[in-house]
């Protein structure tokens, strides 16, 4: 059912129309391994893992940090891409959303975090929950927005874990006055940040829609969010904007700590982070001497891996051609 582009087997949104294809990519999320872990301060983190059968055959392992609001069935489509083309694939779910326990109980659509960290932390965990180290000869980090933040934090603070990184559209800065106003601002740590309320989307809102220029995904994903309605999340709060404020400016101040290859894909039309703050970020890098290199995707949006065929391809193989090398 996928289309091959080059050597390599990747899915198109034509297949979306087929409910043949439908079947078969849910009865391949079906057979992945998922379950639970402890995460940092005893919240149950859900997981889910997708293994080669022969891992002497397999090209390496890749763990998958999603975005905020984000979830492991959203990623059914990347994960059937990655295995599809030689990868064993883990994802978790971040703390707060997805399958994972909630931390607001009060408001479980709110975006909450008591501490940025504690993402970083829940990812080691599981990273030592599964021996990833021992199980794979080569291990990838893929970090998507708020994931990349969490990623790069993680590859700061344990640089020998993975051989390598890829960042779509990391969270390296907001604009200039959302970090600096949250200081100043009189506000509960638990109530929405300005202009931002209750789990929202619509079918209808997608032409004004900030994230994908695929109506197939982004259709997709909205039923998802009605099938299994525990995974609705709304806006953020002003807690989570504050931990991430702190998030980003350690991305900055430690960046010398990181020592492995990163390769960063940059959305020409972004409009959920800031631009400017990836490509300091990428310069500061090089500035250090490390193995850095940003993308720039031609008309995509932000959610590189949700976009239309045309941009999703683009990304999906320059990955592939990447994690080759190693």
């Amino acid at each position: 059912m996928q289309t091959t582009v080059k050597k390599y087997r990747i899915n198109s949104e034509d297949n979306f129309k087929n409910s043949t294809f439908e079947s078969e990519l849910n009865n391949f999320f079906s057979k992945g391994n998922d379950g639970f872990f402890e995460g940092k301060k005893g919240v149950s983190i859900y997981y889910n893992s997708f293994l080669q059968k022969n891992e002497a055959k397999e090209n390496g392992a890749i763990v998958i940090s999603s975005g905020r609001t984000e979830f492991a069935l959203k990623y059914a489509e990347v994960i059937y891409d990655f295995f599809n083309n030689g990868y064993s694939v883990y994802i978790i779910d971040h703390r707060g959303q997805g399958f994972s326990d909630r931390i607001y109980k009060q408001d479980t659509e709110l975006g909450y975090v008591d501490s940025f960290q504690f993402y970083v932390d829940d990812l080691k965990s599981f990273y030592e929950f599964k021996q990833l180290q021992k199980n794979h000869k080569k291990l990838f980090l893929f970090g998507h927005s708020m994931g990349a933040a969490i990623s790069t934090l993680y590859l700061e603070q344990f640089p020998n874990d993975f051989k390598a990184a890829v960042l779509t559209s990391p969270m390296f800065g907001f604009d200039f006055i959302t970090c600096k106003a949250v200081k100043f601002l009189k506000c509960k740590f638990t109530e929405y940040a300005r202009g931002k309320g209750n789990y929202n989307y619509s079918l209808e809102l997608f032409s004004g829609n900030t994230l994908t220029n695929s109506l197939v995904r982004y259709n997709k994903i909205l039923e998802l969010n009605e099938k299994f309605p525990k995974v609705k999340l709304g806006g953020p709060s002003y807690k989570w904007v504050e931990e991430s404020c702190k998030a980003i400016r350690n991305i900055f101040k430690y960046s010398y700590k990181l020592s492995i290859p990163i390769k960063i894909f940059q959305a020409e039309k972004e409009k959920v982070v800031s631009l400017k703050a990836q490509e300091k970020f990428v310069t500061l890098l090089e500035k250090q001497g490390k193995v850095v290199e940003l993308i720039k995707i031609p008309e995509a949006f932000h959610e590189l891996l949700f976009e239309k065929d045309s941009i999703r391809k683009a990304v999906v193989i320059k990955t592939l051609d990447y994690l080759k090398n190693f």
